[in-house]
């Protein structure tokens, strides 16, 4: 990305908070890495820097005086030109009381000193190339896009573009930020290879992001999609340099491949795994068509997944060899963990499995290399058989009292695992549970427990 100066005036609130981005080579099972948690700088994006440019952005400027703007119309008016020398411009909702109701084509054409305009609501139309050759302006917040039609409104549209692919060519370099405060629907297209954005808010009244709508923003490492969004169309954001997304818990349907080509992506936050349909499964975010072909998608600069409060069920296969992870937040609402659910996440670090969760499937945390610990709350009923296999990192066990089987294998080769609390529940210990699981020194509880054959190394250590 070119560097770019500090914005002046309105525009000093909207400064970028740069984060670093390291990308891994996603390694088949069979070592352990030195691997670390993700960056406060990333954490701090998602949480702060940008929600909160966002919102103060023409905070406490006035309204750009009636005298400054030429305009015409009778009982609504709309705006024709400016003759003032500032940068920042904030038309006004009414002018002698008379609503502002549009901006005619050519009305800001050609202005060099623009930096940052805001639309009032009361905006119905804006025509094309109101804002053509604007090559100063950085920030613009309007209600929502305009276009030819509803159908067909893309950004470009307001700086001169016949249609969405001319995008690149005139929406100015100097854009970077973009704030839609009452867009109610993102049409596909709409900021397509809009290359030097940084920033985009659509508001809280969008409802649905078309396909493609951000594809190629290959600048934007930002998206503000609000708390209404219920659907995102497929590629909505792929080759963008998203390194943070909220997608909120009102969304009910995913695209195919809307994260495609996020090489940078650190932190996501998901309110079900996959589309939350058929396709629920990491990949299938990043543009896997199965999940046996996630590794190969998902980016390497993934660090942490969300899974937001509402998530019933964590699928089968739902992080299937997503090899970059290292953590991932299970809410208090999930109630199972399905086969092979993180079958493969070498990289993960620790998981912290709710007392809702009843059930872990068959090989759901098989070869997570780098697992050093595993909490499980109370509550904890089924461990399936080989959920643990190969977790070789994994040092201390602590099962709840609420346990009631332990599948075959379960543990087999932990082989770093030295202590095992076995709780006070009455439950049977699969055949091979802990087989291989050679550094056990200490092991407490168990006094209901029974052991099916193959468990001998952990019988002989129970005091």
């Amino acid at each position: 990305m070119k560097k770019r100066g500090m914005y002046t005036g309105i525009l000093a609130v909207l400064l970028l908070c740069a984060c670093a981005c390291t990308g891994q080579s996603a390694d088949r099972p069979g070592t352990v890495e030195d691997v670390t948690a993700p960056t406060v700088a990333t954490e701090q994006l998602t949480e702060s820097v940008y929600p909160e440019h966002i919102e103060n952005a023409f905070a406490g400027q006035e309204d750009t005086p009636a005298s400054e703007l030429s305009y015409t119309g009778e009982r609504e008016l709309t705006i024709t030109g400016y003759s003032g020398k500032a940068g920042i411009v904030r038309i006004p909702a009414e002018i002698a009381g008379k609503p502002v109701v549009a901006i005619a084509a050519e009305a800001f054409a050609g202005n060099t000193a623009l930096t940052a305009l805001y639309v009032p609501k009361t905006v119905r139309e804006i025509a094309a190339g109101a804002l053509d050759q604007c090559t100063a302006l950085r920030t613009l917040k309007m209600p929502r896009l305009y276009g030819k039609a509803e159908e067909s409104r893309y950004l470009g549209y307001l700086f001169g573009a016949q249609d969405y692919n001319d995008n690149a060519k005139k929406v100015p370099a100097s854009l970077e930020y973009v704030i839609l405060y009452a867009e109610t629907e993102v049409d596909p297209y709409a900021f397509f290879d809009c290359n030097d954005l940084l920033c985009v808010s659509l508001g809280n009244e969008a409802v649905r992001i078309g396909k493609f709508a951000f594809y190629g923003c290959k600048a934007m490492q930002y998206c503000d999609i609000g708390e209404a969004v219920t659907e995102i169309g497929a590629y909505a954001f792929s080759g963008s340099a998203l390194t943070c997304l909220k997608i909120p818990q009102t969304v009910t349907g995913i695209g195919l491949g809307i994260l495609a080509d996020c090489a940078g992506l650190e932190i996501l936050e998901i309110p079900f795994v996959g589309d939350g349909g058929d396709n629920r499964y990491l990949g299938y975010l990043f543009g896997a068509e199965s999940y046996l072909f996630t590794a190969g998608y998902v980016p390497t600069t993934l660090k942490k997944v969300v899974i937001a409060e509402g998530c019933r069920k964590i699928d089968d296969h739902a992080f299937f060899e997503c090899n970059s992870i290292q953590e991932v937040v299970i809410p208090e609402s999930v109630t199972s963990i399905g086969l092979r659910a993180f079958y493969g996440c070498q990289r993960l670090l620790s998981v912290s499995i709710p007392g809702a969760c009843r059930s872990l499937g068959d090989d759901a945390f098989f070869g997570c290399l780098n697992l050093k610990n595993v909490e499980m709350a109370n509550g904890v009923t089924e461990i399936g058989m080989q959920a643990f296999f190969r977790c070789i990192s994994l040092e201390r066990l602590e099962l709840p009292d609420s346990v009631t089987r332990v599948g075959n294998s379960a543990f087999y080769d932990c082989r770093k695992l030295g202590e095992v609390v076995l709780g006070n529940g009455t439950y049977e210990v699969g055949r091979n549970a802990f087989l291989g699981c050679t550094a056990i020194e200490t092991v407490s509880g168990g006094a209901h427990v029974t052991f099916a054959q193959g468990n001998q190394n952990i019988t002989e250590k129970m005091q």
